[in-house]
């Protein structure tokens, strides 16, 4: 039996287009972390002075940035909101599927059921957050 042979041809039209989408992805990755570590003094309005690594390295951009944002506040009440949501969410799901799983092959409602929750999977993330953040907004709690 004759085994087929897999050429060894690159497809250079796909490698250039990866390194393309690698370098949009890299470039602003690393002068998010060069400015990150510089000193304001350190930023000039030269290329090579953006473009180049920090004299020394120093976190006291970061600490500044705690410190106007209210970090560790914004902190606690992201892990209490999580925290909350998640084991809600695990005791009511849970009933629920329970509950569906029980009962779908007897009755057409919990089987309404089913599909709804299903066809809700079907729905693009982005358009149910829209009217979350229109929400979020307009009662004012996008702001510090």
């Amino acid at each position: 039996m004759k085994k087929a042979r897999i050429g060894n041809q690159t497809n250079w039209t796909v490698v250039i287009l990866l390194i393309l989408g690698l370098s949009t992805v890299v470039f602003p990755l690393y002068m998010a972390v060069v400015i990150a570590f510089k000193q304001p003094s350190e930023m000039t309005n030269s290329i090579s002075g953006i473009l180049s690594l920090p004299a020394s390295f120093s976190l006291s951009n970061f600490s500044q940035a705690m410190e106007v944002t209210d970090f560790w506040r914004s902190l606690t009440n992201s892990i209490l909101i999580t925290v909350v949501t998640v084991v809600l969410s695990v005791l009511i799901h849970s009933l629920m599927g329970y509950a569906i799983g029980r009962n779908r092959a007897h009755s057409k409602f919990y089987k309404f059921v089913y599909l709804f929750i299903v066809s809700g999977m079907f729905v693009p993330f982005a358009i149910l957050m829209m009217p979350l953040a229109k929400q979020t907004a307009e009662m004012h709690l996008d702001q510090l």
